[in-house]
C-alpha cells in the first residue's frame, strides 16, 4: 500500500459518522476487465459522480445504478469504466472461478441508510492527512 493512502488510513479524521476510507484491493482477472487487472490498492473516491461516503453506499450506488456504464474514480485522477449489464452476466462466473462464495458481506445486503446529516460536506476528501507525500520522505518507510 502506498504511503499517502498508509497515512491517510492511519491519521485521517472522518468527517461524519459512517465514513470510511474504500479501497480497491485488487482486481479478480477476467476478460471482462482488461486492462484494469493490474489496479491494486487504489483508494476509490467517486462512482458515476458521486462521491463515495463507505463500502455500504458503493454497493448502495452500484445496485441503483440504471445507466449503461459503471464509472469508478481513483484517487490521483484513474478512472475504470465498465458495462454495467455485462458486469451483472460476469459475476456469478468470476466469484466460482475465484472460489468466493458471495458477492457480498451480508452487512451490505441490508438495505443503505444514509448517516449524513444535512448541512455536512459531502464533496470533499477524506479527513484531513496531516502529511503529504513530499512530508513523508525516505524515512516515513522505516515506520511503513
Amino acid at each position: 500500500m502506498g504511503l499517502k493512502l498508509l497515512a491517510k488510513a492511519r491519521y485521517a479524521l472522518a468527517r461524519f459518522k459512517g465514513e470510511q476510507i474504500v479501497i480497491l484491493s485488487q482486481v479478480l482477472a477476467n476478460e471482462l476487465n482488461i486492462g484494469y487487472e493490474d489496479m491494486s490498492n487504489q483508494q476509490v473516491v467517486k462512482f458515476n459522480g458521486t462521491r463515495i461516503k463507505n463500502t455500504h453506499h458503493l454497493a448502495h450506488l452500484i445496485d441503483s445504478c440504471k445507466g449503461r456504464y459503471l464509472c469508478f474514480e481513483f484517487e490521483d485522477s484513474y478512472v475504470a469504466v465498465l458495462e454495467r449489464e455485462a458486469v451483472a452476466a460476469a459475476s456469478s462466473s468470476i466469484l466460482t472461478d475465484y472460489g468466493i462464495p458471495s458477492e457480498r458481506s451480508s452487512d451490505l445486503l441490508k438495505p443503505y441508510v444514509d448517516s449524513l446529516e444535512s448541512g455536512q460536506p459531502s464533496d470533499q476528501e477524506f479527513g484531513d492527512t496531516p502529511v503529504s507525500n513530499y512530508e513523508i520522505g525516505s524515512e516515513g518507510l522505516l515506520w511503513a
